[in-house]
Order: C-alpha cells, then structure tokens, then sequence
C-alpha cells in the first residue's frame, strides 16, 4: 500500500497528521481535541444510572475529558 503524503502549496494550510492517516485505520474512536492523540489514561470511573462515566487523560499532551458510556 503507497499512499501520497504531498506537501502543500505555499500559503495552503495543511491538516495535522494524525496516526490515523499512518495506520490505514478510520476515524472512529475517542481522539484529543487538542493533539490529535488517541492514547488516554482512565483517571476514574462512576457509575451512574443507565450510564458509566470515565474521565480521562491523554497521554501525549495532558487533555481531559470525561465520557459518558451507555451501560449494558
């Protein structure tokens, strides 16, 4: 598999590479809103009524969020 990785023309402003676009994989998935980083910590985890709440970290520059996952 060869995949073109152009460089853009001057005053074009280009994406951020993400490891997606190394990997061959889609974009499905928690991603950090700040870096683009798809590795996290999990800092804790509650469970609530119908659902499971997570917050976590990324590895890469530190973000937190907090996710709210349907159980069962």
């Amino acid at each position: 598999m060869t995949e073109n990785f152009s460089t853009p023309a001057a005053g074009q402003r280009q994406e951020p590479l993400r490891l997606s676009d190394l990997q061959g994989r889609s974009d499905q998935g928690l991603v950090c809103r700040k870096c683009g980083c798809r590795h996290f910590l999990t800092r804790y985890t509650r469970p609530k009524p119908g659902c499971i709440v997570r917050s976590k970290e990324c590895r890469h520059c530190g973000q937190r969020m907090i996710t709210h996952e349907r159980a069962g």
